[in-house]
C-alpha cells in the first residue's frame, strides 16, 4: 500500500499507521519539500520515483505482492495516483480522493513523456479572507479533458480497480464537476471494476474519522488560507462512512 497526501510538503504518516492496523503493509510517500524531491508543489514531478516505491514494496519480502499494489491519495496526491495508474505495473487498485485527472498545478513526467499542466484563471489571492482554490481551473467543456495534454488515460486501464471518493462542497478542487467527467471516462470505456461515492456537504479534506473539522487551512505553497468547503456534520458523516468502504474496498482488491 502507498498513501500520497496532499500540497503539504514532507509526510504525514497516520493514514499508513491506521492502514497498517488493519494488516495492510503501508508506505507513506513525501513527494516535495525534503531532501533530494523537488523543492516546491508546482515543480515537475518524476513517475521514476513513485515506479521505486512501487518495486520497493514488490520486492519487500514481508509483503503480499500477488495482486499489486494499492495506492491511496488526496489531492495532488491523488493527481499524481491516476498518473501512476495510467503508466506503471504492479497496481492493483486505487482510492482517489477530492483530486485531478489531469495535470493542474504542475507537470509530471516519465522517461521521455510529460504531462503539461493545465492552464490556470488568473486569480488574486486574498491575504486577508480564505480562497476557493477551485476557481482558479479553468475547466474544459464537459468531455473535453481527453483533449488536455496533461490527461491521464486512467480510464483505459481495465486491470486497475478504482474508488472514487468525492466531497461535492469541496471548494479546493472542482471535485462534484470532476465526478461527473470520471463517470462518463469510465462507462465509455466498459471499465469492469470502479466504485463513484458522492457525499453532498462534505469538503476536500476528507480524513480519518473523528479528527477536528476545520473547512480553512493555511497553505505554506501559496502562503495564502484556503477555503476547503464542507458542512461539519455531513463532512464528518463522510469521513466515517467513507473510511469503511476504503477499507472493504482495500481488502476486497487486495487480500
Amino acid at each position: 500500500m502507498i498513501t500520497l497526501f496532499g500540497g503539504v510538503p514532507g509526510l504525514r504518516e497516520y493514514k499508513s499507521a491506521l492502514l497498517a492496523s488493519h494488516g495492510f503493509a503501508s508506505l507513506t510517500l513525501a513527494y516535495y519539500g525534503v531532501g533530494h524531491l523537488p523543492k516546491n508543489f508546482t515543480d515537475t514531478h518524476d513517475l521514476s520515483y513513485f515506479e521505486n516505491a512501487i518495486e520497493f514494496l514488490m520486492n519487500h519480502p514481508s509483503v503480499y505482492k500477488s495482486p499489486g499494489i494499492g495506492i491511496v491519495a488526496l489531492c495532488k496526491g491523488a493527481q499524481i495516483a491516476l498518473a501512476m495508474a495510467s503508466e506503471l505495473k504492479n497496481i492493483r487498485c486505487v482510492v482517489w480522493i477530492n483530486g485531478g485527472i489531469s495535470a493542474i498545478m504542475g507537470s509530471l513526467k516519465y522517461g521521455d513523456r510529460t504531462w503539461a499542466e493545465a492552464e490556470t484563471k488568473p486569480y488574486n489571492f486574498s491575504h486577508t479572507q480564505p480562497n476557493a482554490l477551485a476557481d482558479v481551473f479553468a475547466l474544459p467543456k464537459p468531455g473535453g479533458f481527453t483533449t488536455l495534454p496533461g490527461f491521464f488515460a486512467f480510464h483505459e486501464k481495465h486491470d486497475v480497480a478504482y474508488q472514487f471518493i468525492i466531497g461535492e462542497d469541496d471548494k479546493c478542487v472542482p471535485a462534484a464537476f470532476l465526478g461527473n467527467e470520471i463517470e462518463d471516462l469510465l462507462r465509455s470505456e466498459g471499465h469492469p471494476d470502479y466504485e463513484i461515492i458522492r457525499y453532498p456537504g462534505a469538503g476536500h479534506l476528507l480524513s480519518m474519522p473523528y479528527t477536528p473539522f476545520a473547512n480553512v487551512f493555511y497553505q505554506k505553497p501559496f502562503n495564502v488560507f484556503l477555503n476547503f468547503g464542507g458542512e461539519i456534520v455531513a463532512h464528518s458523516k463522510a469521513e466515517e462512512d467513507s473510511w469503511r468502504r476504503q477499507l472493504r474496498f482495500l481488502k476486497e482488491k487486495l487480500i
